[in-house]
């Protein structure tokens, strides 16, 4: 619920990178801080694209592939997986 309170006030979105804390993100190489350019999302790539079983390297690059290519369709398609995860349970933990 407080994550839907940032969307309404504008500091997230429905759709977009995970949030990330403070410091991983001192972590990122320039390359990996293309996902910084636009604002978390309540869901996303990582959350229907099987998060848990990915390395780091490899979220930062499937998070930084949907900066890259954003598109309504995109975050359409994320927002039904993400439904279907919720309701059967599939990815999440």
């Amino acid at each position: 619920l407080p994550q839907f309170i940032n969307v309404l006030w504008g500091e997230m979105s429905l759709v977009g990178p995970s949030p990330e804390e403070v410091g991983l993100v001192e972590r990122y190489t320039p390359d990996a801080r293309v996902r910084l350019d636009v604002k978390p999302g309540l869901t996303g790539p990582m959350q229907v694209y099987g998060r848990g079983q990915l390395t780091f390297a490899e979220r930062l690059a499937v998070e930084r592939d949907y900066v890259e290519n954003l598109s309504i369709g995109r975050d359409l398609r994320i927002m039904g997986m993400t439904l279907g995860v919720i309701l059967g349970r599939r990815g999440a933990y």
